[in-house]
């Protein structure tokens, strides 16, 4: 719809002339047409002021996604170096489908771009500004999203080049493990009730796997020339088996608690039953969540 005859009529006309003529709220269109107001008038300056604010915002976009792309250009040839094993193809994969979908992102607001341009002559003013605020804001979103793509394969290939990082961030992961293995031995000491049992089980469940992985990532490092010090990572790693061996059969001594938790223990365990590492751990940290609330619902200790 064409709404040029109303370009430096007042905003209260303007507002009230494009809301009859599109059925639309008369607070939708006022917000909609807010950017191109000047002096108490829709102006063609205010269309022409907005369009060009918008195409900077979508300029820096552009040239944040460039930054992540080459990002990604300069991992694809350090990682010709790098041993083909699932930890480096899942982290890589993980990135290449991330670049994609930003740039997906940026084609969709540059796609917008183009016919607000377009259509700027004979302007719609209700959908030329909902397309012009959506197109900013989604750029806005899209140059932090690129940043942090950009960052993070940055760090990767950091990851890739440098054996004391890898061992010592892998070590890092341990020692949360420890940590958190410590938190269920102890809450498992005396005669915890049903719902303690029940959620350490859960967490027990989960940590299993989580080792599992770890395991499979040192396998993983030790491809790499040169490799780095894994000998006592092993050995943490071999520590924390036994302890949550441990941990499994203080449970098992304890199991009564399953019968009344049944449903819930089953449904995670059955969650985790296909779960291979390298395992997309956001996925499992949130799924454990859901059924560790389950559990604390039922508990009369907190």
């Amino acid at each position: 719809m064409d709404d040029s005859d109303l370009v430096g009529e007042p905003v209260d006309y303007v507002t009230e002339r494009v809301a009859d003529r599109g059925d639309h709220a008369l607070d939708d269109v006022r917000a909609a047409i807010d950017p191109f107001v000047e002096d108490g008038r829709v102006t063609r300056e205010g269309i022409d002021a907005t369009v060009s604010d918008t195409a900077k915002i979508i300029s820096t976009a552009e040239s944040r996604v460039e930054y992540a792309e080459g990002a990604a250009e300069t991992m694809r040839e350090t990682l010709a170096d790098a041993p083909t094993v699932p930890t480096v193809e899942t982290r890589r994969v993980s990135f290449e489908e991330r670049l994609d979908a930003v740039c997906d992102r940026l084609d969709t607001v540059q796609a917008t771009l183009a016919s607000v341009v377009e259509q700027s002559d004979s302007p719609p003013l209700f959908e030329l500004g909902v397309d012009l605020r959506s197109a900013s804001t989604h750029a806005q979103g899209i140059v932090q999203t690129a940043d942090d793509l950009q960052n993070d394969i940055e760090q990767f290939e950091s990851w890739l080049t440098d054996p004391d990082r890898r061992t010592r961030e892998l070590g890092e992961d341990v020692g949360l493990v420890v940590d958190s293995v410590e938190e269920l031995e102890a809450a498992t000491e005396e005669t915890p009730e049903p719902a303690t049992l029940a959620d350490v089980h859960l967490q027990t469940d989960v940590f299993e796997l989580l080792v599992a992985d770890v395991r499979a990532e040192l396998d993983d490092l030790a491809a790499f020339e040169p490799t780095g010090d894994l000998d006592s990572l092993r050995e943490e790693v071999d520590a924390l088996d036994d302890r949550l061996a441990a941990l499994r059969a203080r449970l098992d001594d304890a199991s009564p608690y399953r019968e009344r938790f049944d449903d819930v223990l089953g449904s995670l365990a059955e969650s985790l039953a296909d779960r291979e590492p390298p395992v997309e751990w956001g996925a499992i940290q949130e799924t454990l969540s859901d059924h560790r609330e389950q559990v604390r619902a039922t508990r009369t200790d907190i």
